[in-house]
């Protein structure tokens, strides 16, 4: 088996009685010495192998385990479900093994640009992806010029790697975010935004500061790009309360913020959940004119996401943002709107679950400020509205601020809103 270190040995003895004019002992003899060297030969190879030697390792660790090894296993025998059976990764990662011993500081590994190739000549898009993927954790700086050449001498010949070299985008960026500018600035051409948006991603995940700090010295190079939001997207990843911290204290521009609170709030709702992205939007803080309206952005700029929430779901995402001052009427109405949607055109569960996850006197106060703002939407969201606790809440907050800026509305829309 080629690299795997693992020596065969074949010992096979034919023993023809026309050559030799031996006894029927005889040959059995011949041929159980000829079994017994060939085992010895296997029991030889199997000892250097590094199965055996990580199974050694094990034993001497927990003999309890070596000697029941199918328990390791979950019931599949000697079996480790650690190891990938596809033939060509199994082939890869054991190049991977080698490559510690051929590497050479300063210089490119020859063992990793090697396996790189092999593993994008690949016609399996999907082994492909996951096996480059792997082999990026084994890319060292000195690796990653030779490669991204690699990439661009691939594409020269009508074979373009978008989502493979994305990936070496980022992980260049993660091991050597200044290298990556320094080598383009004098290479060229410059990265493009997407590009620059990748790298950004892998250095904020790594050293968030030093990115941030190129990108204030090298405005001419970012451009029309807001190279902030990849770095925050990665800082987030590093240190959810660091980067965090750095928004509420950034000086940028009101869209520059906003932009990145719209990716911040897209990578909380894979991590976290729609729960744990409506709590991190809850926890910013709300004396920041600028980041208030960041965060409404953030939640705006990701309400096509929440199409198929179930009505639980929906209450216990709106209960942690719901009253926020940030947080506008029309958010509210729009929330509705999707959540009926995905229910059959039904608010009646939605309710519910808010009445019993947001206090009436919240509820209250919350519809109070909304009536300030737009009356009419406040109302007709009621109007649609099933009784529930909610809704009462809600209705009282309205009729409340309308008895004292325009009692004759009050007075209408309390016998709309009438059970």
């Amino acid at each position: 088996m080629p690299d795997s270190g693992i020596a065969q040995v074949r010992v096979t003895l034919h023993i023809s009685p026309r050559m030799f004019p031996l006894s029927r002992r005889s040959l059995v003899i011949l041929n159980c010495v000829g079994f017994a060297l060939a085992g010895a030969g296997w029991i030889s190879a199997w000892s250097k192998s590094p199965q055996s030697a990580e199974a050694s390792q094990a034993a001497a660790a927990d003999p309890g385990k070596a000697a029941n090894p199918s328990k390791r296993g979950g019931g599949q025998g000697n079996k480790d479900p650690r190891v990938l059976e596809d033939p060509r990764s199994v082939r890869l990662l054991g190049l991977m093994a080698e490559m510690g011993k051929a590497a050479t500081p300063g210089e490119p590994n020859a063992k990793f640009l090697n396996a790189a190739a092999l593993t994008l000549e690949d016609s399996s898009f999907h082994r492909r992806k996951r096996d480059f993927s792997i082999l990026l954790d084994k890319m060292t700086k000195d690796d990653a010029p030779a490669i991204h050449r690699k990439f661009v001498e691939l594409e020269g010949a009508g074979r373009p790697f978008s989502e493979e070299y994305a990936a070496f985008a980022t992980r260049w960026g993660q091991i050597d975010g200044a290298g990556v500018m320094a080598y383009f600035s004098e290479h060229g051409p410059f990265l493009t935004p997407n590009d620059m948006r990748e790298v950004m991603a892998g250095w904020g995940s790594s050293r968030p500061e030093e990115a941030m700090a190129w990108i204030a010295e090298h405005k001419d190079l970012v451009g029309d790009t807001n190279a902030y939001r990849p770095v925050v997207a990665g800082w987030l990843q590093k240190d959810p309360a660091a980067a965090t911290g750095w928004l509420a204290s950034a000086n940028l521009s009101r869209q520059e913020i906003g932009d990145c609170l719209v990716g911040a709030t897209l990578d909380k709702l894979y991590s976290d959940g729609i729960e744990g992205m409506s709590e991190w939007l809850a926890s910013l803080p709300d004396d920041n004119e600028d980041l208030a309206a960041a965060a409404r952005q953030g939640w705006n700029g990701n309400q096509d996401r929440f199409k198929r929430l179930t009505p639980e779901q929906a209450a216990t995402a709106w209960s942690h943002v719901g009253a926020q001052p940030w947080m506008g009427v029309q958010e509210f109405g729009q929330f509705c709107g999707s959540v009926a949607r995905a229910n059959e055109g039904e608010l009646g569960g939605f309710v519910e679950a808010l009445s019993t996850k947001w206090p009436a006197s919240v509820v209250t106060a919350q519809f109070e400020r909304w009536t300030e703002q737009d009356p009419g939407q406040a109302g007709v969201i009621l109007s649609r509205m099933p009784p529930s606790d909610f809704r009462a809440a809600g209705i009282k907050g309205m009729i409340d601020k309308l008895q004292k800026t325009n009692p004759a509305a009050a007075a209408e829309w309390q016998q709309r809103l009438a059970p």
